[in-house]
């Protein structure tokens, strides 16, 4: 037991080194281009299968960037791979939105089917829910070599099953849906600064 909680007093320390104590959530560089999620990505994932996203956005120009919390219109995430048998839509507008190293993927709560997944082994079934995926930003550094800031996926939401072009016995049910890291050994999505690749894309003051 004292082993477990020294590991767990470790962890927590270099968590707090990790990510800064500063509550601002200004991004740099100020207009740089940007994406997460090629390679490894993010997924969202259910007991019957997962898809992989990309989300790409430009960080806004000065002095917009500065600001204590930065919200970036963002194109609809990119589905860049699903298990056998599954499949997802994202419909609206939908921003990456960032309060200190917490970083959400959003889409507005007016619309309440952002998401949809269908599972080939529930043909007249579809899973739908909000878009709204939080996960933690790590910065990145450029002392002595380049380290890219990276993405943390980290947590879940509650679906709804429904009617799909027949009758689906599960309508009305509730389904966990999780936001995770991908499959990747490193558990984390690379920030990749699409504009100036020789600079990590950073959150905070």
């Amino acid at each position: 037991m004292k082993r477990k909680f020294a590991l767990l007093t470790i962890v927590g320390a270099l968590l707090a080194l990790a990510i800064p104590a500063s509550s601002s959530a200004s991004m740099f560089p100020a207009g740089a281009k940007f994406e997460f999620g090629s390679e490894p990505s993010p997924k969202i994932a259910t007991s019957l299968g997962s898809c992989g996203l990309k989300v790409t956005g430009q960080v806004p120009a000065a002095p917009a960037n500065e600001a204590a919390n930065v919200s970036v219109a963002i194109p609809t995430p990119t589905v860049v791979g699903c298990k056998a048998g599954t499949s997802i839509t994202l419909t609206g507008s939908w921003s990456l939105i960032n309060s200190g190293h917490t970083v959400s993927i959003v889409a507005p709560g007016s619309q309440p089917e952002a998401v949809t997944l269908r599972f080939s082994s529930l043909p007249s079934c579809k899973l739908v829910g909000l878009g709204g995926f939080i996960g933690i930003w790590s910065n990145g550094i450029t002392t002595s070599t380049l380290l890219k800031s990276v993405y943390h996926a980290h947590s879940s939401l509650s679906y709804t099953w429904a009617n799909d072009a027949g009758t689906c016995a599960l309508a009305g049910s509730k389904e966990q849906v999780s936001w995770e890291a991908g499959t990747g050994s490193a558990g984390y999505a690379t920030v990749n600064n699409l504009t100036t690749p020789t600079a990590p894309i950073l959150i905070g003051s």
